[in-house]
């Protein structure tokens, strides 16, 4: 007997899925026509000679079952029959910590039934029904985890609340509360003692790790812990602080301490107390407090001099590595103690290799003399774990001598002026309105005063195959009507008139979904001596799950840059403060600056205002900000 199944796409969850059998010349079809609930969970599982996980059902003439091991492919078999409506199918080669997440289709009554979604962690804690990565993958392991991005399988599996409904009635339609943040994205809050968010995660490497709360609350007293299962089961000793001076003002706990093995884990988030609000936990290797590392103790160089003391003769193109510098639980400044007599020469740290990610930049400013030697103090971009570190000569002949440099977890208060760039969002309607209307757009552009736009649409990307688009003529039809003060990057335009150059430029492949091919640009650019990167991206605008790979994969491509001020432009297709979006601000440490529905500017190490205005005859409105990095 054929059994096909006819699957609902870009199903989020899982459903329990009723199914009419229809009978065609001897060939039985499953065929897809409702929706209602198992009649009972209809699975049981057992652990069998040391490696293998057996899995039993009970159906009138067949069982299949349709798994992932560790969030791999999903796999779907026909389960073997036992006799007497009994079937089984055996998992082989588990070790302690594997997650095999699962469900069945079995016959009941004539019809076929999808039973709900289960999870069983092999060695571990017994199997928990429906209990799903709210976004559709557990959350790596030394990293942040947004408080709302709780399991999914409601209440008394995923969470506990106290209280029906969803008091701040944002981001989920379930019984957590849930509020929009000062600090971007959402929060939760209205917490009661007693009550529990679980999240499921996969940490990369066994150790010491520290679990960090971000908080805020106008009261004393506030108290939680942590319950974790899997291939470690541990509880964390009680984590208690006091106020941080209101709903919105936010803070970080004390760290609590737990010992994990690597693999599958769940973290519940157990409150002790009511009166907060929580954001996000930071998970990180533990660490000892930062100190002084002596310029002279690099691992390897290229170009420097070692003196008694420091290191010398360090210009553009030269670097030196310090392997294994531990950022701790999370490093966000740096001071450098160094000495010269000239000013402007800049050096880059750099993570991993001399061309890996820039955490932070130094401009030289005079200290009066080789031998004089101040500390220099600025922020980095928030680094945890261990890294090799490269200081890399970027310009200038003699930038500086070190003495040593030394990690800090506060952030400095910087001097540096202000630095002021107003940027632009624009879909064009490129299949629609594009390359006639290019004239249109271009006195748009040139209209609304802007150092540089990043457009959609402008490149064919509909049903072309895998990879990158290459057709980029409607971008091109555009920056031919823009004339002389504007130069081109696939679709990036800069504003030279006002300053602005290309540095370099990037283009970055991203999921697609199931009918376009999408792919995102980034520039680096200097405007009047001052660097900033900005990005536009175009999002899927069918596949939830393409969403939030292309949320992951835009703040790779922001990370790329670093330190650097920057900003993303775009059509996300999803609200600018849905939970894909949210995803991108807080892996990449960006601010939600302007709103138009789902075209979005965000920005990292900038501040600013939006705009919406009308950009006919795009379908899209359009969307500028004034920036600045004060």
């Amino acid at each position: 007997m054929l059994r096909i199944h006819l699957a609902m796409p870009n199903m989020a969850f899982s459903l329990l899925q009723h199914y009419l059998l229809n009978t065609f010349s001897g060939v039985s079809i499953w065929v897809l026509c409702g929706l209602l609930m198992g009649a009972y969970v209809n699975a049981a599982t057992q652990e069998i000679n040391g490696n293998q996980l057996q899995v039993t059902c009970q159906s009138e003439t067949f069982c299949d079952i349709h798994y992932r091991l560790n969030n791999g492919r999903e796999l779907n078999i026909a389960m073997a029959s036992l006799g007497n409506g009994e079937y089984a199918h055996t998992i082989s080669n588990l070790i302690s910590g594997d997650v095999i997440v699962y469900y069945l289709t079995y016959q009941q009554n004539g019809l076929a039934y999808d039973s709900e979604r289960l999870t069983h962690i092999y060695g571990g804690a017994s199997s928990s029904a429906g209990a799903d990565p709210y976004l559709g993958f557990r959350a790596p392991i030394p990293g942040t985890i947004l408080a709302v991005n709780y399991d999914t399988g409601g209440e008394g599996i995923a969470f506990h609340d106290a209280t029906i409904g969803n008091s701040g009635g944002q981001y989920r339609d379930e019984s957590v509360d849930i509020e929009s943040a000062s600090i971007g994205g959402f929060n939760v809050g209205w917490v009661a003692s007693g009550e529990w968010l679980q999240y499921s995660v996969d940490v990369a490497r066994a150790g010491s790790f520290d679990i960090v709360a971000q908080i805020a609350s106008p009261n004393s007293g506030g108290s939680l812990h942590y319950e974790i299962t899997g291939a470690t089961n541990v509880q964390s000793d009680a984590v208690q602080f006091a106020n941080t001076g209101g709903w919105q003002v936010w803070a970080h706990t004390a760290a609590a301490k737990v010992q994990l093995n690597a693999g599958a884990h769940t973290i519940r988030l157990v409150f002790e107390s009511a009166g907060f609000n929580i954001h996000s936990l930071l998970v990180s290797e533990a660490s000892s407090s930062f100190g002084k590392v002596e310029a002279e103790s690099f691992d390897s160089m290229s170009g420097v001099v070692s003196e008694a003391t420091s290191v010398g003769y360090f210009d553009r193109g030269d670097w030196m590595k310090y392997s294994a510098v531990s950022f701790g639980n999370l490093a966000k400044s740096i001071t450098l103690s160094v000495a010269g007599e000239y000013n402007n020469g800049i050096a880059e740290l750099r993570l991993d290799s001399v061309s890996g990610p820039v955490i932070g930049t130094y401009s030289m400013e005079s200290t009066g003399g080789w031998a004089s030697f101040k500390p220099k103090s600025f922020n980095i971009v928030h680094t945890l774990g261990v890294h090799d570190l490269y200081i890399v000569g970027k310009n200038g002949s003699g930038i500086f001598n070190l003495d040593y440099f030394q990690l800090s977890a506060d952030v400095v208060e910087e001097t540096n002026p202000a630095t002021a760039v107003k940027a632009m969002s624009l879909n064009i309607y490129g299949w629609a309105t594009m390359p006639q209307n290019a004239d249109k757009y271009a006195a748009l552009i040139r209209s609304r005063g802007v150092d540089v736009v990043g457009i959609q649409e402008g490149v064919e990307d509909w049903l072309i195959g895998p990879g990158f688009p290459t057709n980029y003529s409607k971008a091109d039809a555009l920056g031919a009507a823009l004339g002389a003060c504007w130069q081109q990057r696939y679709q990036i335009f800069i504003n030279i008139c006002e300053g602005n150059s290309f540095v370099s430029n990037r283009r970055f492949d991203m999921t697609d979904g199931p009918n376009a091919t999408r792919t995102g640009e980034s520039a680096r650019i200097n405007k009047n001596g001052f660097e900033y990167a900005v990005l536009t991206v175009h999002w899927d605008h069918q596949s939830g799950a393409a969403k939030v790979a292309n949320a992951h994969e835009t703040a790779a491509e922001v990370n790329y840059y670093g330190a650097l001020p920057t900003v993303v432009v775009g059509d996300f297709n999803t609200g600018c403060t849905s939970h894909e979006v949210n995803t991108l601000m807080h892996e990449a440490g960006m601010v939600l600056i302007g709103n138009a529905g789902i075209d979005c500017i965000l920005a990292k190490r900038f501040n600013g205002t939006a705009q919406t205005f009308d950009a006919a005859p795009s379908d899209h409105p359009g969307l500028d900000a004034s920036l600045s990095t004060n």
